[in-house]
């Protein structure tokens, strides 16, 4: 079991309060609003980290750039994926997304 599939785990097991917390944390280290696919509409619903919480619901239709292998959050779990904006989380690429 890697990081990833640890910290999902872990956070399941937390109460909603400090899941939000822990969630926070990674939000602290987001790399998106830097991202050149990021955009101004994204910004104003305060969408971001993608690779936990899923992709853009209707701010993000093109991909400018990636700042995901970059980013802190993705190194410190270990995820595999990028363009998180378009694609969803790393959850759903790792487990729903490879059943199609």
């Amino acid at each position: 079991m890697d990081k990833f599939d640890k910290t999902v785990k872990e956070l399941k097991r937390l109460e909603p309060q400090d899941r939000a917390r822990k969630v926070q944390r990674y939000l602290a280290k987001c790399q998106c609003p830097s991202c050149p696919s990021y955009t101004d509409c994204a910004k104003s619903d305060n969408e971001g980290i993608f690779c936990l919480m899923g992709n853009s619901f209707r701010c993000i239709n093109e991909i400018k750039g990636c700042n995901c292998p970059a980013c802190p959050v993705e190194s410190e779990l270990s995820m595999k994926d990028d363009m998180y904006c378009m694609k969803g989380s790393e959850f759903e690429n790792r487990y729903f997304n490879n059943l199609r």
